[in-house]
């Protein structure tokens, strides 16, 4: 039997108690972030991060083209000016966080 499965968006199947969208979690996924590598940076570049990261999200601002997960948060840390490989456990750390 073969079987096909798509559109786990809520629409065929529901996860109770998981957000819609997950934006109210951005906040603390940076301050994670930060407090686990010892960063220095300021709430005006936390700010500047979490509205990239609320543009990559299809929830809110819609897109047609599918981006990793390194690519966001490549870009997402940019105004961070810090060296990324500082992250040992690679994207999948700080994914982790969120």
């Amino acid at each position: 039997m073969k079987t096909v499965v798509f559109d786990l968006g809520g629409t065929l199947m529901q996860y109770v108690g998981m957000p819609y969208s997950w934006v109210d979690f951005y906040y603390k996924g940076f301050e994670s972030i930060i407090q686990r590598y010892h960063l220095n940076i300021s709430q005006e570049v936390i700010e500047k991060s979490v509205q990239m990261l609320k543009g990559f999200n299809p929830r809110i601002s819609g897109r047609e083209i599918e981006y990793s997960a390194e690519y966001i948060f490549t870009k997402v840390l940019e105004p961070w000016h810090i060296d990324i490989t500082i992250f040992q456990t690679g994207y999948l750390g700080i994914i982790g966080v969120f």
